[in-house]
């Protein structure tokens, strides 16, 4: 590791003492033409101390300022390259699982499928002809209801959106008015 070594010489020390000895000064009381003139020497004294110490301290703090420059670009360089990585790991992640998915459902399709080409098989003839034969195209009536006025509808007919519910719990929201939200084990495959 680098290390900077900042070294004053004779002439800073003096200066940095001078700037000190100046602060403890008391202030001139300007009363007079002679204490206000004197006055007006004394603050452009202190703004050229001030002003010699400002170079000062840009000259003796540049060799940090540049190994700083050089320590952060070394550092971005990799942290770039880190967090790259990361991201594309999480996203190879996340396809995988994706695919993950794909795959079940693709099994449970098969599975399905198989099942019911062995219920076919199982069948007589005449039943799957039956079945074949009811390809064509006809009409159903059904009831439909269109919402018109949701606060004249009775709560028995009223149903909680359990996919928004379970979307505010995954968010972290463990309260909502008028439900029980707690865990229940229930027994699973595999």
């Amino acid at each position: 590791m680098t290390s900077v070594k900042i070294v004053f010489n004779k002439n800073d020390n003096d200066l940095m003492k001078k700037g000190q000895e100046l602060i403890l000064l008391e202030d001139i009381k300007v009363s007079d033409e002679k204490s206000k003139e004197l006055a007006k020497q004394s603050s452009i004294n202190l703004k050229n101390i001030s002003t010699q110490l400002g170079k000062l301290r840009l000259e003796r703090t540049a060799p940090l300022r540049t190994e700083v420059a050089r320590i952060n670009k070394a550092v971005t360089k990799i942290t770039d390259k880190l967090e790259f990585r990361s991201k594309r790991l999480i996203n190879d992640c996340f396809k995988f699982e994706q695919e993950q998915v794909r795959i079940i459902k693709e099994r449970k399709a098969k599975d399905l499928l198989g099942k019911v080409d062995a219920l076919l098989k199982d069948k007589p003839v005449e039943e799957v002809k039956k079945q074949e034969e009811r390809t064509e195209i006809r009409t159903q009536k059904r009831w439909k209801v269109d919402l018109v006025d949701l606060s004249k509808v009775p709560k028995e007919y009223l149903m909680v959106d359990s996919m928004k519910v379970n979307q505010a719990i995954k968010a972290g929201k463990t309260e909502i008015a008028g439900l029980k939200i707690f865990v229940e084990e229930v027994p699973v495959r595999g």
